[in-house]
């Protein structure tokens, strides 16, 4: 489902991780153990898109998304277990907004052809990522981790 081949990061001068290659199959279980500041987390960040490579290639199965926690969350008072799980899903929530903006422009804009092509071209990247499932693929995560009440409140003032 992954494959990350001769990857490579570095921070201010700093080698984060040389040539890192390996594969994650379907139904793998994986763990990430390594000291602070090994580079954990910008490993995930580089999975998910939300970093870039110095060098190297990422190959995902088509539709697979990739989504994580931070360790330390970042939730104000009034977010709930369901807030909290579609955190992961921020590209396509990102793609989810940016449809919005434009049935918003299309209701106005006399440029439609134009607005009807971004549309249907972020409709079919939406799609085609799992954006119309991303609901049920959060109550099955909640489902697995036998949390029953999506909207209970994660955190109290």
């Amino acid at each position: 489902m992954i494959s990350v081949q001769n990857i490579s990061k570095m921070y201010g001068g700093s080698m984060i991780f040389e040539k890192v290659t390996f594969e994650i199959n379907e139904y793998d279980k994986v763990g990430i153990v390594g000291r602070n500041g090994s580079g954990k987390t910008t490993l995930l960040k580089l999975l998910t898109g939300e970093e870039s490579l110095d060098e190297g290639a990422i190959y995902m199965k088509k539709g697979s998304i990739v989504g994580y926690l931070q360790q330390e969350g970042n939730f104000n008072n009034n977010s709930t277990v369901f807030d909290a799980l579609m955190k992961s899903f921020h590209k396509l929530q990102a793609i989810a907004n940016q449809m919005k903006l434009l049935e918003t422009e299309m209701a106005v804009s006399k440029n439609i052809e134009v607005l009807l092509k971004q549309y249907g071209e972020l409709q079919e990247e939406f799609s085609r990522d799992g954006g119309y499932e991303m609901e049920s693929r959060v109550q099955a995560v909640a489902d697995g981790l036998k949390i029953t009440d999506l909207l209970r409140i994660l955190f109290t003032s």
